[in-house]
């Protein structure tokens, strides 16, 4: 067998093996949703954005940005609901802010394509890009 053929069975099974691991892992609820596995030109796009708009991306897409329960925490201020919407009964969270804030549909529409996302997964087929755009268009400061 050719040695290129091995070093790509050898890849292929790699990937295979942490693509299943990433998806059984019992931790990282929110990243598995909005990045269901492993791939070259996904990982790519969000790795060819600016260090800021990285940094937007995986904080936002990780669920580790200061907005909701995740600042309280870390013992930092926060809002008990949508700062953009300003419903008290929606709590402040990355699937408030991707998905169903009604306030943010408009930006949403310009930016991911869809006034509203059924779930955090909507995000998986979107590029990396057009999710840091929205962020930075909602005027939420996730730092």
């Amino acid at each position: 067998m050719p040695l290129a053929t091995c070093k790509l069975l050898l890849h292929n099974q790699s990937n295979h093996k942490n693509n299943l691991r990433w998806q059984t892992s019992l931790v990282g609820r929110v990243a598995r949703q909005t990045w269901p596995y492993i791939g070259k030109a996904r990982t790519d796009a969000l790795c060819n954005l600016s260090r800021r708009d990285c940094s937007l991306v995986v904080r936002s897409m990780t669920g580790h940005w200061l907005i909701g329960t995740h600042a309280h925490r870390l013992n930092f201020p926060y809002n008990d609901f949508c700062r953009s919407c300003r419903d008290e009964e929606e709590e402040e969270s990355p699937e408030h802010f991707f998905c169903s804030c009604p306030a943010l549909s408009n930006r949403r529409l310009r930016t991911l394509g869809k006034p509203f996302l059924n779930d955090l997964s909507g995000l998986s087929a979107i590029p990396p890009r057009k999710i840091a755009l929205f962020i930075q268009s909602s005027n939420w400061t996730p730092f």
